[in-house]
């Protein structure tokens, strides 16, 4: 009995882990917490009802995902992405949905994965909240890549799903990005030429789409 209670805290701990990272992650996301605002613990942890302890896991886990960055005393705060951050988070995204796109298309396997991922994207209405919205968004993007039976190919993607995430919340603070439904015809474009089985051709479509968006988020001043 004595290791199953500690065996059952050791779980509990880890469940209010992650809780307090997704209430943090939708405030980083939603725009709550600005970029480049720092995160005190003492008054998170009285806002939050929890221990710091429990506080720094979850920190320590944004951490590691790319959501928080943390230096040695200066604690923890939302990066600000510059415009080559975010570049290079965009290239880096075209080899892995580039290539999962080309395998999608030339084998088909796992293409209804992808059409209800798009599904749920059409069924989203006008006045979806901002992090619904990237939630619903970014398993489409997911379901490309997960369609492909790579575990490697969708490790890389959700390691750097995170900072995609913190590179989309300048367009969100300031109104731009628009809404669901604007996004809807490149998703559905994406979709059409995979079912064509032109491989090159989905591979160029991915390109399209992500520099397209980058374009709309970080205009060149």
């Amino acid at each position: 009995m004595t290791n199953g209670g500690r065996s059952s805290n050791r779980i509990q701990r880890v469940s209010l882990t992650d809780s307090i990272a997704q209430e943090l992650s939708t405030r980083i996301l939603n725009g709550e917490l600005r970029p480049g605002s720092n995160l005190r613990e003492v008054e998170l942890s009285q806002d939050l009802g929890v221990s710091r302890q429990s506080l720094r896991a979850a920190l320590a886990q944004l951490n590691t995902k790319g959501l928080l960055h943390h230096e040695m005393n200066r604690g923890y705060w939302v990066p600000v992405l510059t415009r080559t951050d975010a570049k290079d988070i965009f290239e880096l995204r075209e080899l892995i949905e580039g290539e999962a796109a080309r395998r999608l298309t030339l084998t088909q396997d796992g293409i209804q994965q992808v059409a209800d991922a798009l599904e749920a994207m059409e069924q989203l209405a006008d006045d979806v909240s901002w992090v619904e919205y990237l939630e619903v968004h970014f398993a489409f993007h997911r379901a490309i890549v997960s369609a492909t039976g790579s575990p490697r190919l969708l490790r890389h993607f959700e390691m750097l799903s995170a900072e995609t995430w913190v590179s989309l919340v300048p367009s969100h603070l300031s109104s731009e990005f628009g809404s669901p439904n604007a996004q809807l015809a490149g998703h559905r474009h994406l979709v059409e030429v995979i079912r064509q089985g032109d491989a090159e051709a989905a591979v160029a479509v991915v390109r399209e789409h992500l520099w397209s968006g980058f374009d709309d988020l970080y205009p060149v001043e």
